[in-house]
Parts: structure tokens; C-alpha cells; sequence
């Protein structure tokens, strides 16, 4: 291969690198909103090793395992959100 064909593969390369990475940065959500949390998440707890799944919507009701639960947005940060349980009165 001669050095222009070298350095012209090397240059794509890094451009697409570049610019994938910029556009996955931008396509993220701001952690430090509350909405970062809206989607579905899975997890297994230690005791039974059964899989649960927790669906946070975009008005921030709460189902798990597809069973919904009154909850009303207590506090959030950028790794964590908590959920305060609302009782019937």
C-alpha cells in the first residue's frame, strides 16, 4: 500500500471513530434529569435468583413485574432515583 492510501485509511478510520462517538454522546440523556431513569430495567435479586422487571414511565409511574405501584418521585441524582410509596388512605 503506498503511504497516501495508508494515511487516507488511517484518516477515515478515525473520523468515523470521532464522529461515532460524538453522536452516541449526544444521543444519551442527561443523567442529572429524572427522565434518564424512564424505560425498563431488570434484576435478580440473591434470595430466590428470580429475574424482576421495574418499568419507570415517562410520567414516572411505576410498575414491576407489570404490576403497578403508587409512587411519587422522592429524590433523584445521576446514578440513583428513589420512589416514596403512596398509601390508601
Amino acid at each position: 500500500m503506498k503511504p497516501k492510501s495508508i494515511a487516507l485509511v488511517v484518516a477515515s478510520f478515525l473520523t468515523g471513530i470521532l464522529t461515532s462517538k460524538k453522536l452516541h454522546k449526544q444521543d444519551l440523556p442527561d443523567p442529572d434529569n429524572p427522565l434518564f431513569f424512564v424505560g425498563s430495567w431488570n434484576y435478580r435479586t440473591n434470595s430466590s435468583n428470580r429475574i424482576h422487571t421495574v418499568e419507570i414511565r415517562p410520567n414516572f409511574d411505576l410498575l414491576i413485574d407489570k404490576h403497578p405501584v403508587k409512587v411519587k418521585v422522592e429524590s433523584w441524582d445521576k446514578y440513583s432515583i428513589t420512589f416514596k410509596v403512596q398509601h390508601k388512605s
